[in-house]
C-alpha cells in the first residue's frame, strides 16, 4: 500500500502531500466505514492517483484535523478529484453519498413558475405604486412618442425626450406585437413589463449559475434579492420601461466579463444600448476585472479595448438619437446626454437637506443610505474571505455608483440598476461562500 511505504534512509512512513490529506479526511467524513478496502478496491482511485503525485512533490508533514478542516486548500483537495477523471458516481468519490433529487422537467417548471410570480410581483409592485399609477398614460404615451418620432407629453407638458430617442428597443417591439397580435399598445405595455421583470430575473439566475457555480435552484435566491433591490429604484414618478431589460443585459455582459470573450462582450453591448445606454458601464467592469495584476502591457491593452469600446458606443447612441428624432432638425447637441456635474450636485443637496428637514423612510436619500451602510458594512466584516475577482466587482460597483451619482439626479435611484446587479451577485458569493469565477488567462 502507498500509503504506508517506508523509507530505508530513515524510519517511519511517507509523508504525504497536504492535498492528499485532504483527499483522505474529505473522503472519511462523508462515509465512515471508507478505508483501506475502499482505497485497494477503487479502479482508478483518486487517493491512489494523489499520492502517486506527491511521491515526486515536496513532501509535507501531515497536519491536524483542525488544521485540514480550516484551510482553504480543501477547495484544492477537491480540483484535484475532479482532473483526476474519476466518476462523480465512482467508489472513492470524494462527495457526500448521492441524494436523489426530482426529475429535470419537474425541476424546471418550478423555476419557470417561480420566474412568472416573481416577474409578476415586482411589475405590479411597479405599476401600482400611487404616483406611477396615476401617470400611467404618459409613460405609455413616451413609448408611442419613440416610435412615432412625435413629442412626447408629461403632465400635459411637451418634451421632445432627445436622450430618450435612443431607446428604440422595447417602443419598436411593443409596435410590432400590438400590429401582429391586433392589442392595444398600452396592454402590450403592461404584458411587456410582466415578461422583462421575469427575464431580469431569468439572467440574474443564468449570471450566479456560471459565476458561482450554484445550481438552478440555489441560483434563484439572489435572483430573490436582486428583486428585492430593485423595488426601491421605483421611486421616479414615470416608469421607466428600460429598467428591467436593462438589468438583464448587465447580468449578460457581466457573464462575457468574467469569462472574458471579446466578441459576445461587444456583440451584447451593442444590442443592449439599443435598450438603454447605461450598458456602457459594462465596461467599467471589464477595466477593474481585467485591466490590473498583470503588468503595464496587460493594463495599456486592456484600457485601449476598454476606450474603443465607449468610443464605438458613444459613436452608436448619438448617432441613433440623432437619426431618430424624426419630428425635427436634430443637431449633435441634442444627441449628446447633458452632463453638468454642478447643477446635478446643487439639486442633490437641496434634496439632502430637504430629507434632513423632513426625514421620511420613503425618501430616496434613507433608502440609498441604508443599503450602502448595511452593504459597507457585511464587505468590510467579510472583505478578508472574498474572493479577487468578488473584491474587483466590488470596486467597479463603487466606480459606477460614483459616476451614476454625479451625472443623474439621485431621486431617481433606477440610475443604480448596473451597481445593484454587481453588488448583489458579490453578496451572493459572500452569503454561499463562493468565489466568483472567471476566465484567469492573460
Amino acid at each position: 500500500m502507498p500509503v504506508v511505504d517506508s523509507i530505508q534512509a530513515r524510519g517511519g512512513r511517507l509523508m504525504l502531500e497536504f492535498v492528499c490529506c485532504c483527499c483522505i479526511r474529505l473522503q472519511s467524513d462523508p462515509d465512515p466505514f471508507w478505508g483501506a478496502p475502499g482505497v485497494h478496491a477503487s479502479a482508478p482511485s483518486p487517493v491512489k492517483q494523489g499520492v502517486a503525485v506527491c511521491r515526486n512533490r515536496p513532501r509535507w508533514r501531515i497536519p491536524t484535523v483542525r488544521a485540514i478542516k480550516n484551510m482553504a486548500s480543501i477547495q484544492g483537495a477537491r480540483a484535484m478529484v475532479a482532473l483526476s477523471g474519476a466518476s462523480p458516481h465512482g467508489h472513492g468519490m470524494l462527495a457526500a453519498p448521492e441524494i436523489r433529487s426530482a426529475s429535470s422537467p419537474l425541476r424546471a417548471l418550478a423555476i419557470a413558475c417561480f420566474l412568472v410570480l416573481g416577474g409578476a410581483i415586482v411589475a405590479h409592485v411597479s405599476l401600482t405604486m400611487h404616483p406611477r399609477f396615476l401617470n400611467l398614460s404618459d409613460s405609455i404615451g413616451s413609448q408611442k412618442a419613440i416610435y412615432d418620432g412625435t413629442t412626447a407629453s408629461f403632465g400635459g407638458r411637451p418634451d421632445s425626450i432627445h436622450n430618450w430617442r435612443s431607446r428604440v428597443m422595447l417602443p419598436y417591439a411593443l409596435a410590432g406585437v400590438s400590429r401582429a397580435t391586433g392589442m392595444e399598445f398600452g396592454r402590450v405595455y403592461v404584458l411587456a413589463r410582466w415578461v422583462t421583470a421575469a427575464a431580469a430575473l431569468a439572467m440574474f439566475m443564468w449570471l450566479a449559475k456560471r459565476s458561482l457555480a450554484l445550481d438552478a435552484v440555489a441560483a434563484g435566491a439572489p435572483a430573490v434579492l436582486l428583486a428585492f433591490s430593485l423595488i426601491p429604484t421605483f421611486t421616479h414618478i414615470y416608469e421607466i420601461p428600460s429598467d428591467f431589460l436593462d438589468a438583464a443585459f448587465f447580468c449578460v455582459l457581466t457573464i462575457w466579463v468574467l469569462e472574458r470573450r471579446r466578441g459576445a462582450f461587444l456583440g451584447t453591448l451593442l444590442v443592449a444600448l439599443l435598450n438603454r445606454e447605461s450598458a456602457v458601464f459594462a465596461v467599467v467592469a471589464w477595466f477593474f476585472v481585467h485591466a490590473f495584476g498583470g503588468g503595464r502591457k496587460l493594463f495599456l491593452r486592456e484600457s485601449l479595448w476598454c476606450a474603443c469600446c465607449a468610443a464605438l458606443s458613444t459613436v452608436a447612441v448619438v448617432g441613433l438619437r440623432i437619426l431618430n428624432a424624426g419630428h425635427e432638425a436634430a443637431t449633435l447637441r441634442q444627441g449628446l446626454q447633458t452632463f453638468e456635474p454642478a447643477l446635478f450636485l446643487s439639486y442633490n443637496l437641496a434634496m439632502l437637506r430637504d430629507f434632513l428637514l423632513r426625514p421620511h423612510f420613503g425618501n430616496p436619500y434613507f433608502l440609498l443610505g441604508t443599503y450602502l451602510l448595511s452593504v459597507t458594512l457585511l464587505l468590510w466584516a467579510e472583505w478578508g474571505a472574498i474572493s479577487t475577482r468578488a473584491r474587483q466587482l466590488t470596486l467597479a460597483a463603487g466606480a459606477i455608483f460614483l459616476v451614476s451619482s454625479i451625472s443623474n439626479c439621485i431621486n431617481e435611484l433606477r440610475i443604480f440598476i448596473p451597481s445593484l446587479v454587481l453588488m448583489t451577485l458579490v453578496l451572493a458569493s459572500v452569503v454561499w461562500r463562493r468565489p466568483v469565477n472567471g476566465s484567469s488567462s492573460r
